[in-house]
C-alpha cells in the first residue's frame, strides 16, 4: 500500500470514529481521552470519544498554573492563574456562586454544597480534586461524563471554550470525576465547574 493510500485509510478511520485523535498529554495535571483498561468488577469503565481539540500552549499553561495554585495557594500562585475579574463556580451544568478573583486565593472560597449531588451528599470543591497528586489530561470541547454521554455546559457559558482536566490512565469510573474551564477569548477563566461519577 503506498504512503498516500495508508494516509487515507488513516484518515477515513479517524474520520468514522473507529480510530480517535488524542491531544498530547502535557506535563501538567490535564485532561487527554483516554479509555481505561477492563476492570475485574463490573462497574463502569471510562470511554473514549471521536477527536478533539489539542489544547493550546496557553491552554496547557493555565491549567498548569491552576494546578500549582491548588496545591498551594497563595497570593503569588494566584496571580499567575489568568482569571476574569469575577469567576463562577458551579457543579456540573449548574453555576452556583460568584467570586472575584482576589477571593479565591482562599480555599474555602472553592466550597460548594449540594445535597445530593451525583448520589452524595456534602461539600464539593474544584481546588480539592486538582490538588490531588495523580496523573492528568487535558482536553477542548465536549466530552464523556466517563461512560456516560457528554453532559452540556451551563447555558451561559457555552459560547467560551471548555478545557477539562480529568484524571488519566484510570479503570473505573468510580475515580472519575473533571474539573472544566470556561476560558474566554481573551484567554481568561470565567468560570470553573466540577462533576465527579455517580458512585
Amino acid at each position: 500500500m503506498s504512503a498516500r493510500a495508508a494516509g487515507i485509510l488513516v484518515l477515513l478511520l479517524i474520520g468514522t470514529g473507529c480510530v480517535t485523535a488524542r491531544s498530547e498529554a502535557s506535563n501538567s495535571p490535564g485532561p487527554t481521552p483516554t479509555a481505561g483498561a477492563q476492570p475485574p468488577g463490573g462497574s463502569a469503565q471510562p470511554t473514549a470519544t471521536g477527536p478533539r481539540e489539542t489544547p493550546t500552549v496557553a491552554e496547557q499553561g493555565l491549567v498548569r498554573a491552576l494546578a500549582e495554585f491548588a496545591r498551594a495557594p497563595s497570593a503569588g500562585t494566584l496571580g499567575a492563574v489568568p482569571f476574569a475579574e469575577t469567576v463562577r463556580l458551579g457543579l456540573s451544568d449548574r453555576l452556583m456562586t460568584e467570586r472575584a478573583s482576589p477571593d479565591l486565593v482562599r480555599p474555602e472560597a472553592w466550597v460548594l454544597s449540594a445535597n445530593p449531588f451525583r448520589g452524595r451528599v456534602g461539600s464539593f470543591s474544584a481546588l480539592e480534586f486538582l490538588s490531588r497528586n495523580v496523573p492528568t489530561t487535558i482536553s477542548v470541547g465536549p466530552h464523556a461524563h466517563c461512560a456516560s454521554p457528554p453532559v452540556p455546559p451551563p447555558t451561559d457559558l457555552a459560547r467560551l471554550r471548555r478545557v477539562s482536566i480529568q484524571p488519566k490512565d484510570i479503570d473505573t469510573c468510580v475515580v472519575w470525576w473533571t474539573v472544566d474551564l470556561f476560558v474566554s477569548s481573551a484567554n481568561r477563566i470565567e468560570a470553573v465547574t466540577l462533576d465527579v461519577w455517580e458512585p
